[in-house]
């Protein structure tokens, strides 16, 4: 896979992570590919990431648009404070309401875009979404259930394929 070089298209690169996903969700295995994407404003990434859904319709593609600190892409407040997990620790977690803005990831061959990802600036709100990113969880101490009612400390997307993100780096100089 890509390790930091500007190898290919970023259909390419997402057509080998979904490839990717699809062989851990047979073999078992976490160990998915979920590619950033760096470059200046008006490379249209987010566009070819769009059009790369069309390409896939089986592909159920859902978007999170950070438009500034803790917020989701309508503007809403997304990180809820710390609370206690059942196991004492004091974990970040999204506002009560809004652990519902991902439910479209439950739908099946879900792949998660995160527009804009270097605006979710606390260190808290990065942690939450990098849990997102890498265990395709959200701590959710509480307010979640298991099948079987009990509390849930986590809230699991089984159906997420795979997590996309784009940025674009502050000073127009940084890649010259």
């Amino acid at each position: 896979m890509n390790s930091g070089k500007s190898v290919g298209s970023i259909s390419d690169v997402l057509d080998d992570a979904l490839k990717t996903a699809y062989m851990c969700r047979e073999e078992g295995d976490d160990d998915r590919t979920n590619p950033l994407f760096i470059s200046l404003a008006g490379h249209s990434k987010t566009e070819s990431i769009k059009a790369w859904a069309r390409k896939h319709p089986e592909i159920n593609l859902y978007i999170m648009k950070a438009i500034s600190d803790e917020t989701n892409y309508i503007g809403t407040p997304l990180f809820g404070g710390n609370e206690p997990a059942p196991n004492g620790e004091m974990v970040p977690v999204l506002k009560r309401g809004l652990v519902h803005t991902l439910d479209p990831l439950e739908r099946p061959n879900s792949v998660l875009f995160i527009d804009e990802f270097n605006r979710y600036s606390t260190s808290d709100v990065v942690n939450l979404m990098l849990g997102l990113i890498h265990n395709h969880e959200i701590p959710t101490p509480g307010y979640e259930r298991n099948p079987d009612g009990t509390p849930s400390e986590y809230r699991h997307f089984p159906n997420l394929l795979f997590v996309c993100a784009a940025i674009n780096p502050d000073d127009g100089d940084a890649y010259s």
